[in-house]
């Protein structure tokens, strides 16, 4: 059970990263949306190097903030 809050703590952070990225590159959605996926993942990898999840702790991070910056993009904009 561990594994699995590891992993929604990294979803939480990777979305977090993407309402920030969203914040300063708004007017670049395109750029916004990969710098913010970009910090997902890494976030998701610090995250997995600290505590257990494997590649779930990664792909959760990515996700997140590809989702966090896709659905602020939208508003900041």
């Amino acid at each position: 059970m561990s594994g699995w809050y590891w992993i929604g703590v990294s979803a939480g952070f990777g979305a977090a990263a993407g309402v920030l990225v969203s914040g300063f590159a708004a007017r670049l959605a395109a750029v916004a949306i990969a710098v913010a996926t970009a910090a997902g993942l890494g976030l998701g990898l610090a995250v997995d190097a600290w505590q257990p999840g494997s590649w779930g702790d990664v792909v959760a991070g990515a996700l997140g903030g590809l989702a966090g910056a896709f659905g602020a993009v939208q508003i900041v904009r």
